[in-house]
């Protein structure tokens, strides 16, 4: 008994010697892949980052390996990870990466300052290499390139059409399953809306107006784990996951892409009963990746005189209502105008409009239109806005500004007639 005793013992000391816990927090790089990890608690915590895509991290250590998950776009994908001495194994989906701790720098060492030779020849950059930048982003092969006035273009799938729609680009797949009441139960939609003065992506307010617009539209839908930030062909996005339970009682997931360009955040959301988002979640993502804008016209805009009253938001609510005798139904429309004047020489125009009904017991509303946007450039002079849109026409609008009700309303003349606009 003493010797099985000792012989338990001296194999639970080796045991215990070779499994001293191992460190994995630190700062990991590699030719593909760099890690982040970060310990709270009895959790490893970080993220990974492969191209200029982040996904958050959660790990535990089992078995004297790391063994947890990252998340994308809402999924969870498994992985493991082993280390010895400074480099680290990882593998997911029977992929391996090997990374190497990055060193730690002393603070309050004295840097030293690298003092380029003003005399030394610099390297110049040839036509072709500048081509080579350009056509860095991956085109999908086959895919065909929608267009719109504004200038914006996105690739989708051959077999994917995109029909108009007042609530936005609606970009749809075939074979859309349907609800008892013949609706989707799948939606994808590329729209916009203004930034009123948010300029960075990473802005609460920008999740707080997400958070708002899902819950109003769905009910009682969460977001799901940390904000991923990524890069897009157009500046700086952010990824927003949801799930949850319907307002109709369907079990949904929802997808939203956004990214700031110029003074609207510019957005592209999957909406989808929770059983039909993974399958196309992956195309989502290459639409979005996708999305580019003519150059800006710089040289255009730096030049013409601008009146500094009209540098700002405007806005005209335009309302019709018609009713039949006898209780039968009723038809009425509202439509929401807005016209933008930046300080660079930009503007944008647009109008959505919301349809609402109702008779005999029942009623309908369109729900809430997002403007149909147009852009270009303007100047004035004499009382007259210059605008060369960016599809190739122009237009010349009689204008002026003045005190109304305590705040500042425009007048401007279109072909149409004149409309008067209220200041935000």
């Amino acid at each position: 008994m003493v010797k099985i005793l000792v012989l338990f013992l001296c194999l639970f000391v080796v045991s215990s010697c070779s499994d001293n816990p191992k460190e994995f927090v630190g700062s990991y790089s590699g030719a593909e892949l760099e890690a982040q990890i970060t310990k709270n608690g009895d959790t490893y915590e970080g993220s990974l980052k492969k191209g200029s895509s982040t996904y958050p991290l959660k790990a535990t250590l089992t078995e004297n390996m790391l063994k947890g998950s990252f998340t994308v776009e809402g999924e969870e994908f498994s992985f493991e990870a082993d280390i010895k001495e400074n480099e680290l194994t990882l593998i997911s989906s029977n992929t391996t990466y090997k990374l190497t701790r990055n060193k730690a720098k002393n603070p309050l060492a004295k840097q030293e300052t690298n003092k380029t030779n003003p005399l030394a020849k610099k390297p110049t950059v040839t036509k072709k290499s500048q081509l080579q930048a350009e056509k860095s982003v991956k085109v999908e092969k086959g895919w065909k390139t929608y267009t719109h006035n504004t200038g914006l273009k996105f690739d989708y799938p051959p077999t994917w059409t995109v029909p108009p729609t007042q609530e936005g680009i609606s970009i749809v797949p075939p074979g859309v399953a349907k609800d008892p009441q013949g609706q989707p139960l799948e939606a994808i939609i590329l729209g916009s809306v203004p930034a009123d003065g948010i300029k960075n992506i990473n802005s609460p307010k920008v999740s707080q107006f997400f958070d708002t617009v899902i819950t109003q539209m769905l009910g009682s839908i969460n977001r799901q784990g940390q904000l991923q930030y990524l890069d897009s062909q157009i500046g700086k996005a952010v990824f927003f996951n949801y799930s949850g339970r319907s307002n109709t009682n369907v079990d949904v997931n929802v997808g939203i892409y956004c990214v700031l360009y110029e003074n609207y955040g510019v957005y592209l959301m999957h909406d989808a009963a929770k059983k039909f988002y993974g399958t196309r979640s992956a195309e989502t993502r290459k639409i979005f990746n996708s999305i580019r804008m003519p150059k800006k016209t710089t040289a255009v805009v730096a030049s013409g005189n601008r009146d500094s009253s009209l540098i700002g938001s405007w806005s005209r609510r335009e309302s019709s209502y018609s009713s039949s005798y006898g209780g039968g139904p009723s038809v009425g429309s509202e439509t929401n105008l807005k016209m933008v004047f930046n300080a660079n020489g930009q503007v944008a125009y647009g109008s959505g409009t919301v349809v609402f009904g109702g008779g005999n017991g029942v009623s309908v509303h369109s729900g809430q239109a997002n403007p149909n946007m147009s852009y270009g450039v303007w100047t004035t002079e004499n009382e007259v806005i210059h605008i060369k849109w960016n599809d190739g026409s122009s237009g010349n609008y009689q204008y002026s500004v003045f005190q109304h009700n305590g705040g500042i309303a425009a007048k401007i003349v279109f072909a149409s007639g004149k409309k008067y606009f209220i200041k935000q």
